[in-house]
């Protein structure tokens, strides 16, 4: 809490929703935003912090659906886990925001987790291996935010007929390398407005995606090469400022280069400071449009179906 202060920046906390109950997650809840006359807040000003530290944005799990995570289980299983943890949380304090575990089809996909669930490489939407899908279908009440996670590749690409991925040969051009990054975004705000067709109660409460986890396997964060590829990312999530609300990079040790003495911004750091110096916080409607070739690899999945740099 004192490192979030001294940034500048707002504390996002995850709780344990494998192993974890939901009676700790409240309990931690109260420990951190409870007025210190409640028993977790007074514990609280016992360890030498009597205001409360009103910490807004709140995780339940992460990437629960990964059957490599301590705890993991079904999505039935984990949507009454969720709503049971929202509950209990919000009991204590009804003000935060909670940001719930999605994986959409190209997470369900890259990470090979819809086979084992249904058979499926790539999930049919709202199907039994639709991780996302499924919690907008049965927890949107309880959810705030949705998590997605990426880690986009400028060296592989998913073969849908092969169902895998397989080396990108020849390799990208730099500037289909470059756009490697945004491409991942894109695709997410794709399946984004696929819910919206096929899910009534996400159009009448829009839950916004946090991106919460996301980088690029592409080059050293110390290379200049890579910072067109993350400001073209973020022009992507920028784009559609609706559905996209909040963003982390997953390696913030990758913005800094150091030794055992000292440390300074590398080219990636320097980029997310000049962004956040500089940039505003206002959307801005942008009419025209710049016509970006057609996706190198076929669409679904982590591929779109359009490029990212236009307005479509």
């Amino acid at each position: 809490m004192t490192l979030c202060r001294l940034l500048g920046v707002d504390p996002y906390i995850t709780v344990n929703a494998g192993f974890g109950d939901a009676w700790s997650a409240r309990e931690l809840v109260e420990y951190t935003n409870g007025a210190a006359s409640t028993p977790m807040g007074k514990w609280r000003a016992a360890n030498g912090h009597p205001a409360p530290y009103q910490v807004k944005w709140w995780g339940v799990g992460n990437e629960p659906w990964g059957d490599y995570q301590m705890g993991s289980m079904s999505l039935p299983q984990f949507e009454l886990k969720h709503n049971l943890f929202a509950k209990e949380m919000k009991k204590v304090d009804p003000s935060i925001k909670l940001i719930a575990g999605g994986a959409m089809p190209d997470v369900m996909e890259g990470a090979d987790q819809a086979r084992r669930i249904n058979g499926q490489y790539v999930p049919d939407y709202l199907s039994a291996a639709d991780w996302t899908g499924q919690m907008l279908l049965n927890c949107l009440d309880n959810i705030d935010m949705i998590s997605e996670h990426y880690y986009a590749s400028g060296t592989q690409h998913t073969d849908i007929k092969l169902q895998k991925k397989v080396p990108i040969d020849p390799p990208l051009s730099f500037i289909e390398w470059q756009r490697a990054p945004a491409v991942q975004v894109r695709a997410k705000y794709e399946h984004y407005q696929e819910y919206l067709k096929r899910i009534s109660a996400l159009r009448a409460k829009p839950v916004p995606i946090a991106i919460d986890e996301w980088a690029y396997f592409g080059g050293a964060p110390n290379s200049y090469k890579t910072v067109p590829a993350y400001a073209w990312a973020f022009h992507e999530m920028f784009r559609h400022s609706d559905v996209f609300q909040m963003g982390a990079l997953t390696f913030a040790t990758a913005t800094m280069s150091s030794n055992r003495t000292e440390a300074i911004l590398n080219p990636t750091g320097m980029l997310f400071k000049m962004y956040r110096d500089h940039f505003g916080t206002i959307p801005v409607e942008v009419s025209g449009d710049s016509p970006q070739p057609k996706p190198t690899f076929p669409p679904g999945g982590d591929q779109p179906a359009v490029n990212p740099g236009r307005l479509p």
